[in-house]
């Protein structure tokens, strides 16, 4: 597929997040039906965005970070990735994208552990088309990275920075203890 994509499997994840959230009515209030979805096909990351776009109106009233909540639930719905890093470093864990490659083309994402501290900083330089989709995409990617520190069963923090002069450029900082 040309241009940015991720695979369906991303939208299940949604849809099971609202379902678990508000019940399988939520999945009809997005817009969206889970049978549209092949989890191995990927799809267009604009309609994945929409997507990422309801879920955050329709959760706002339950939740100040839905995205960052739904981000966290993909990791910890999927039975294999708690199993993968479970008690591993998850700097070795995030620095590892071969996972992240297979699954989604958004931009370019760059790992660097600090090598003093349990640290890791990811630089994410996005195509995407405004910059509302980046802050959608990055709160639930912040989500997502969180999940990775509770399957590594590690407490931590995901921080979300902003590059000055380049809007569709963010960095995270991974902390954990």
């Amino acid at each position: 597929m040309d241009g940015p994509w991720v695979k369906g499997v991303f939208f299940h994840y949604i849809f099971k997040f609202l379902k678990k959230k508000l019940g399988q009515a939520s999945i009809d209030k997005v817009g969206y039906s889970p049978e549209d979805y092949l989890e191995e096909r990927a799809y267009p990351l604009s309609e994945f965005i929409t997507l990422l776009e309801r879920t955050d109106r329709l959760l706002d009233e339950y939740s100040e970070h839905s995205l960052h909540g739904a981000g966290r639930f993909m990791i910890s719905v999927d039975p294999k990735w708690p199993q993968m890093f479970m008690g591993k470093d998850p700097g070795e864990v995030l620095t590892c994208n071969t996972r992240q490659d297979w699954m989604m083309n958004t931009g370019e994402y760059g790992f660097e552990k600090v090598t003093k501290s349990k640290e890791v900083i990811l630089t994410c330089d996005l195509n995407f088309d405004s910059l509302r989709d980046v802050d959608l995409w990055m709160e639930y990617y912040r989500g997502c990275i969180h999940g990775v520190l509770d399957a590594c069963g590690v407490d931590g923090d995901v921080e979300t920075i902003s590059l000055e002069g380049k809007p569709s450029s963010k960095k995270l900082s991974v902390t954990w203890e």
